[in-house]
């Protein structure tokens, strides 16, 4: 599949995120990434590619496939507060922050933490 555009991220501080999930949140979960910025025309799951992320369109690909592992798996359960990691299905990479960008790295040690909506 051939990238249409790439978006940074936005220069608002934070960046509005949700995780489209079948279930109920938790450890092993498979998940997608939207931002819930403006502006992106369409294009706003995120998905990993050899050289970086990139909002594209929602589809089927692996590539817009995230695995959520949880630091403290003991309670499978994702809540509010907890830290985990972000991992592409399609390459076994995690996600992490890169300047304005987010971008995909083997082995980094970047976790995210699940926050309430704040905008």
């Amino acid at each position: 599949m051939e990238r249409e555009e790439t978006e940074q991220l936005g220069n608002i501080g934070k960046v509005p995120l949700t995780l489209l999930d079948d279930g109920p949140l938790q450890h092993g979960s498979v998940v997608r990434i939207q931002s819930l910025e403006k502006n992106l025309n369409g294009r706003d799951v995120l998905g990993a590619f050899q050289d970086g992320c990139y909002y594209q369109k929602r589809g089927d690909d692996n590539k817009q496939s995230w695995i959520v592992a949880k630091l403290d798996a003991s309670d499978p359960v994702l809540h509010y507060g907890d830290k985990f990691y972000l991992e592409n299905v399609y390459n076994n990479k995690r996600l992490t922050p890169s300047g304005v960008y987010l971008t995909i790295d083997e082995g980094a040690d970047s976790w995210w933490t699940l926050e309430k909506k704040w905008f």
